[in-house]
Parts: structure tokens; sequence; C-alpha cells
């Protein structure tokens, strides 16, 4: 049975899609049998990157579109895949609440400020009302993203996040040109050396979100 990870965050350019399609990859690259679910259809950003990376012939994480009904084709999905990663839609809809009802993980992408936090509570709120349902389930967490090279800028930023009541993975990612570059060359940060900040960086959470379901 597949462990479900959705990547969601309502407001747009937290990178969320970034993070979606490198963890996927990472999984996919780990051995385990993946599938991406690009459920954002106003970007499409999981699907455009899969179309290139098939022109370059590129060994990379299968992907599919998911219509309205995310909850029938995640049940299907489960039964065939290991890990299913969804990449959230960047906005508010009823996909969103069928995300979080859905899914086993929920990642929450988001830059270290006010302006973020303040723009995911109702997105926030849904996950509580499910956890309360469900009695804690899906498990969720804040991912820092985008983050200032010094991080410690937004020291207060981070800490009125983490008072929310989500842990924030220890892992995080730094604004960087490469995340752009590789998907836009139908590649992911696996593609670059060994030891290069934005690919240690996707391993880290990689690492840190597998351990945690160890």
């Amino acid at each position: 049975m597949a462990y479900v990870i959705s990547v969601i965050n309502t407001k747009g350019g937290v990178g969320k899609s970034t993070i979606a399609v490198n963890l996927a990859q990472a999984f996919h690259l780990s051995g385990q049998k993946t599938i991406l679910i690009d459920h954002d259809h106003r970007q499409g950003t999981a699907s455009q990157w899969r179309r290139l990376a098939e022109e370059q012939e590129r060994d990379a994480v299968l992907v599919t579109s998911a219509d309205s009904d995310l909850s029938r084709l995640v049940k299907d999905l489960r039964q065939v895949y290991e890990v299913i990663i969804v990449d959230g839609p960047g906005y508010l809809n009823k996909a969103t609440a069928s995300m979080v009802s859905s899914s086993d993980r929920i990642l929450i992408p988001i830059q270290p400020s006010s302006v973020d936090l303040w723009a995911c509570e109702e997105l926030v709120d849904w996950i509580d009302q499910r956890q309360m349902i469900t009695g804690g389930e899906p498990e969720a967490s804040f991912v820092l993203s985008r983050c200032h090279a010094d991080w410690r800028v937004s020291r207060d930023e981070v800490e009125a996040i983490a008072a929310r009541g989500f842990p924030t993975l220890t892992s995080r990612t730094v604004q960087r040109v490469s995340y752009a570059r590789t998907l836009a060359e139908g590649g992911t940060v696996f593609d670059l050396p060994e030891g290069d900040k934005a690919r240690t960086e996707i391993q880290a959470i990689y690492e840190e979100v597998t351990y945690d379901r160890a």
C-alpha cells in the first residue's frame, strides 16, 4: 500500500512544485516505485517538466494528471505504487480538501515570512479539522523554502511559523538559480554533482521524511 505525500500551499511562488518534483525524483532514484500526481491545473509544472524529461530520454519519475476526483485516483494508485507524491494547486478549492483527506503526510512549503504564514492559515485550519476527526492524521509539517542564504535574518518569522503548531522540518531549501534551471532543462538537482548545495538540500528533506516514516 503506497505512502501518499502531498505538497500543498495555497500561496504561489513558495517553491511547492520544485520540492514536489525533486522529492519524487529522490524516491524514484532510491528504487521505490513512485509516481507524481500533477494536481495543479493552472500551472502544470510537473507535467511540463515530465514532457521535457521524456524528450531528453532522462530517467525521470512518472507523472500523471488528476481530474476532479483525486481520491479515486489515489485509491487506485495505492495498489500499484510504493510512494505517491501529489503536487497540489496554489489556491484553495475542493481539490485541496480532497488532498488533505487522501494523504498520509502533508508538506507545506513556506517562505520564512509572516505574510506567507498568514496566506496559508485557511489551509492549516483545514488540516487541523481533519486531524481532529481522524485523531491526528494526516501528519503535517512546514518546510522552510526559498530561504535567505543566512536564514538567521528571518529568525523571528521562523519562530512564528514554529509556534503555529505543526512541526517544521530541520531541512530547508535556499533561494538558488539551480532549482529553476534544472527543472527548465527537464532535470532535477540530482543531475548536479554530488555535494552541490541544492542537491544536498533536497537529499536532506528526502532523508528526513523517510526517517520520520520509519
